[in-house]
Formats: C-alpha cells, sequence, structure tokens
C-alpha cells in the first residue's frame, strides 16, 4: 500500500487493530509517495526512526542499543552505514520528542521513546529525561499485554530491552512490572513458543540472580524439568540438550549434584533412542558434548560409560563419510624449474634454500585464513569436527571470528599436505646432489650445540634408514631426536628440564612444556615454534609426536611425507648456534 502523506500512514496505522512491528512501518516509509507535502526534515526523522535496527549485541561503534540497518563498502572500498548516526541532529531529536507525546500506539511510543533516551547523549549531548526510558518500559508492557504482536519471540527481545532500562533507573517497581510481565507473556504463549522458557532462565535466573522469589525460580525449574521430559520422550537431542544443560548448570550452583547428574543421564537417553536413527556423524557430536559435560561436573564414571557408544558411533560416522576431490595441474617444467633453483650452490646455500622455501610464516598462514574468510562467507561461519580414522572426535574448530588459531593451525595442516610433493622432489634431487653422503649431513650438524654426541649417533642412524626408505624405522628415530636437541638447547641456556614427579622423584618436561618455555621462545621465534607445534603436538595438526608416542598411527601411515617434513626439522634445528657474551 502506497501513502500519499505521513499523516495518512500514521493515521493507519494507530488505528490498525492486526500486529505491526516497525519494520512493517520502515516498509511503508520507504514507499511514501514522492509526491507528498510533508515537510523535508519530518520524513528524514520518521525514517531515521523506522530505520535503525535494534542491535543488542552492538555490531556497530555506536557506544548505543540501536544501530544501522546495514553497513556496505562503496566503489572505493570504504563502508558505508544506512542509516547513519551523523543524520541525528538537534532537529531530529526535538521531532522525536514532540511524536513521543502525541503517539498512541504503544509500538510507536515505544520506539520514539527507546531513541531518545538511546541517542540523545550521543548525537546532540544532551542527557535524555528519565521519563523516556519509563515510557518506553511502559510501551513494551502495554504492547504485550495488549496482544500487538504476532510471536512471543517476536517481542521477547523488546522486553530484553526493556528490563535493561528498568535495571539502568534502578527502579525496583519498574523491574517487578518487567518481571511480571515476562511470565505473562510465557504463561499465554507456552503451547506456542514452550522454547521461550529457557529465555526466561537466562534472564531472570542465570544473568539477573535476584529478581525471582523462590516460588517463582521453582516454577521456571518446573517448567524445564517437564519439557525435558517432553523432549526426551520424543527424541528430540536439540531440545533435550538445551533443556538439560541449562537444568545441570542451574542444579550445579547451588549444589544439587544428584540432580545435575540425573539430568544428563537424560540427555544421554535422548541421544541413545536416536543412535540407530539418526545421523552418525549427529549422533557422534552430540555424545562428544555429554562427555566433556560429565567431565566438567566431575561425573567420571558417567563418562566412561559413554565409551562403547562413543567408538560405535565413530565407526559409524567414518563409513557415512564421503571423499571431496580437486584436481589441478602444475607444469612439469615449472615444478623442475623450482627444483633445480632450489638445489644449486654449495651445500650450505642449498640447505638454508630448502628451510626458507618450506618454513611456514605464521602470519601469513593467518592472512590466508582471513582472505579465504572474505571469499567464502559461508565457509568462515561453519564449526568444523575432526575426526580420526575410527571415527573419535580429536578436535573442534570454530568459525574464522571465534577461533582464528584453530583455523590457522588447520590451514598450515593443508598447506604442508600440499607442499609434501614438493618437499619430496627437493630432498630426491637434494640427496643427489650430495651422492648420499649423509656424512656431510652429520658434518653440518654437528656444528650446532644441540647436536651432542648422543645426537648425532641418533642423526647417523635415521638418515641411514632415511636413504633406504625405511620410513617406519627412520620416523621413530626422528621424533624423539628432535626432542632430545630442544631438550639440549634449554640445559645450554640453563633452563630446567625436569619437573616434579611422583613418588618424589623427577619428570622429564614434555614437548609442549618445552616449546612454551620462554628460552626455547626466544631462540626460535614464533614461525618456528607455531610450525613445530604444528607439526608435533597439536591434534588440529599432522600431531605426530602424539600420535606416534602412543601408537596411534597405523603401519601404513608411516609414509615418505612425515619422514621428510621430520628431516627438515632436523636441518632447521642445525641452524642453531652458540651465541657468545659479548656478542
Amino acid at each position: 500500500m502506497v501513502f500519499k502523506s505521513l499523516s495518512e500512514l500514521f493515521e493507519h496505522f494507530e488505528k490498525k487493530d492486526e500486529p505491526f512491528d516497525e519494520y512493517d512501518i520502515d516498509s511503508a516509509l520507504r514507499k511514501l509517495s514522492d509526491e507528498n507535502d510533508d515537510p523535508e526534515n519530518a520524513a528524514l526523522a520518521e525514517k531515521l526512526a523506522f530505520g535503525f535496527y535494534a542491535d543488542p549485541n552492538q555490531n556497530h561503534n555506536w557506544g548505543t542499543y540501536y544501530g544501522p540497518k546495514m553497513i556496505m563498502p562503496n566503489k572505493d572500498g570504504q563502508y558505508i552505514e544506512s542509516p547513519s548516526i551523523k543524520y541525528v541532529n538537534k532537529d531530529v531529536i526535538e521531532y522525536w520528542k514532540e511524536r513521543a507525546s502525541s503517539s498512541s500506539h504503544p509500538i510507536l511510543k515505544l520506539r520514539y521513546n527507546d531513541l531518545l533516551w538511546d541517542f540523545s547523549q550521543t548525537t546532540v549531548n544532551e542527557k535524555p529525561s528519565y521519563e523516556h526510558a519509563q515510557e518506553a518500559i511502559l510501551a513494551t508492557i502495554e504492547l504485550i499485554e495488549s496482544g500487538f504482536y504476532e510471536h512471543v519471540n517476536l517481542v521477547s527481545q523488546k522486553l530484553d530491552r526493556s528490563l535493561q532500562l528498568a535495571l539502568s533507573l534502578n527502579s525496583s517497581e519498574l523491574v517487578e512490572k518487567v518481571k511480571e510481565c515476562y511470565l505473562a507473556l510465557y504463561k499465554k504463549g507456552k503451547k506456542e513458543a514452550p522454547f521461550f522458557i529457557n529465555h526466561l532462565f537466562e534472564k531472570l535466573i542465570v544473568e539477573n540472580k535476584s529478581l525471582l522469589s523462590a516460588d517463582e525460580k521453582k516454577y521456571i525449574i518446573n517448567q524445564l524439568e517437564n519439557n525435558l521430559r517432553s523432549s526426551v520422550h520424543a527424541a528430540d537431542i536439540y531440545e533435550a540438550e538445551i533443556y538439560s544443560l541449562n537444568l545441570a548448570d542451574y542444579y550445579r550452583r547451588t549444589e544439587d549434584f544428584d540432580n545435575a547428574k540425573r539430568s544428563l543421564k537424560e540427555y544421554q537417553k535422548s541421544i541413545e533412542k536416536t543412535i540407530d536413527t539418526n545421523s552418525a556423524l549427529i549422533v557422534s557430536s552430540y555424545l562428544k558434548k555429554l562427555y566433556d559435560k560429565y567431565i566438567e561436573f566431575g561425573f567420571n564414571k558417567e563418562a566412561d560409560t559413554l565409551d562403547s557408544l562413543l567408538q560405535k558411533s565413530g565407526v559409524k560416522s567414518v563409513e557415512s563419510m564421503g571423499v571431496v576431490e580437486h584436481q589441478f595441474q602444475i607444469p612439469k617444467e615449472l615444478i623442475e624449474k623450482f627444483i633445480n633453483d632450489v638445489v644449486s650452490g654449495n651445500f650450505d646455500k642449498i640447505v638454508k634454500k630448502i628451510l626458507a622455501h618450506f618454513l611456514p610464516k605464521k602470519d601469513a598462514t593467518e592472512q590466508q585464513v582471513t582472505d579465504l574468510a572474505q571469499k567464502t562467507a559461508i565457509q568462515a561461519l561453519v564449526s568444523q569436527t575432526i575426526h580420526d580414522k575410527d571415527g573419535r572426535i580429536i578436535a573442534q574448530i570454530g568459525p574464522v571470528n571465534e577461533d582464528l588459531l584453530g583455523k590457522t593451525v588447520r590451514q598450515l595442516y593443508q598447506n604442508m599436505s600440499f607442499e609434501s610433493y614438493f618437499l619430496r622432489g627437493v630432498f630426491d634431487e637434494f640427496f643427489n646432489h650430495i651422492n648420499n653422503d649423509i656424512e656431510k649431513i652429520v658434518k653440518h650438524c654437528s656444528k650446532s650445540p644441540v647436536y651432542d654426541e648422543d645426537a648425532i649417533q641418533f642423526l647417523k642412524e635415521g638418515l641411514k634408514k632415511y636413504i633406504e626408505k625405511d620410513h617406519f624405522a627412520c620416523i621413530h628415530i626422528f621424533i624423539p631426536l628432535i626432542e632430545k636437541c630442544l631438550r639440549n638447547l634449554l640445559k645450554i641456556n640453563g633452563s630446567p628440564i625436569y619437573k616434579p614427579g611422583r613418588h618424589g622423584g623427577l619428570f622429564l618436561r614434555n614437548l609442549g612444556e618445552i616449546l612454551n618455555d620462554n628460552i626455547i621462545k626466544l631462540a626460535l621465534g614464533d614461525d618456528i615454534i607455531f610450525y613445530l607445534k604444528v607439526l608435533l603436538i597439536d591434534q588440529r595438526g599432522w600431531n605426530l609426536r602424539n600420535d606416534i608416542s602412543h601408537g596411534i598411527l597405523e603401519h601404513e601411515d608411516f609414509r615418505i611425507e612425515i619422514a621428510d617434513r621430520l628431516f627438515h626439522v632436523l636441518l632447521l634445528l642445525s641452524l642453531i648456534w652458540l651465541k657468545e657474551k659479548d656478542e
């Protein structure tokens, strides 16, 4: 419907006896006839009033509750806000004041008064009257009591805002009214929106612990319990999870651990009901969440009972996975040119070029993740679950904006896998260049103090197996040799290599502790530390040290690509030289 004037438009909405919201008014304002005789400042003020969007998370830099409808780049790459807060001036504020006092519909009264409370100080440096916040709260309550809304969830955000305003005014009377409105809203709409009880739980029990009486708390908890039973009966894992975890967290805070355990077991029942009918990947994910919760709550025996379920769902997960392949071609002459360029010059120069070409840069990998996120926005928003060959979940990585480090680790994992072909070609040519003379490598490495006599013996045996292509043997030699060299670096610098152990003894510090030592960080730098962690001890990466030490890798997994990477690290450690005190 196209309106000829502002007065006609707002008369329509003032008299409207069906539910509508601010977005309907915004849409009508954008269709307003160009031939209207309304003052230009009035049209601007109204379009601003209903063009701003409620943004409780403040995904903008205004410092206000309301924000722009959209933020988008222009042709010059500059970000443009629409509508912009810079158009809110003294005239607009005064216009909103008049509209706040003359409007009668709760939707209109709420919007004008809340904007005045939110924008006055920021835009025109005018302290807003507390009456604007008060009127916004009362208009919200009127809106809900009159039933001028289509769905419970559509007005819950307005009620959240009212609670925020009432608490900021320190008005116990208004807080009480908002609280009663929350409860009335749920009781009125619980059949169409039973899930709203979780919102009440979050707002009135978790975030604001002192708002409810004992009976009111009991009512909300009983509703959660009823909904949990219903969702378990219906085998609805999603709802059962939320009800169960809310209840378990509540009971833990009140030190009712028996009921906390019971709540989590109800969640387990809902998962078990769907093992044979639901996607194995989904079931596996829920089981892992439950396992983590059992451990978090200290219910270790209950966590152990999930072992067989995790194994069963893990196997099914692997069976249900497909293979995604992408092929591309690199001209053979380009590959040969790259290899020849790297393996040219004297021995020391070749080693340095190999190390430089295949040493990943943390910042560059992180930038690669960021660039990919901009090109493939959907993938950047998706979390990633990593499974082993048995379907066991070994790591989870969040979206880019929440887990940039996790995404960067995984990107390096992929980069190293891709580079394996090139590294293999380079090392083939390298050993041809030195006629498989491992003594040249031993002599080069022995110049570094981290290679003591014992380490050199390890290196010789490992290189023999490497040349013989006994990858299984050389990998088992190379990994402890790397750890030995790093421990030698600690000893050289006077850093401790032991930590207190059981029975009054001493343990050697593990590789993770060594790589986090400040001396190691100072000697190796961020790039090498990151590289070694992803390659050796990060479950999101190659994790070679842990997977091999714990017997997780199968015999067929001991491939030449792994041996090549470990040899690359050993060459890298050979560049550590002793620095004299006066240098």
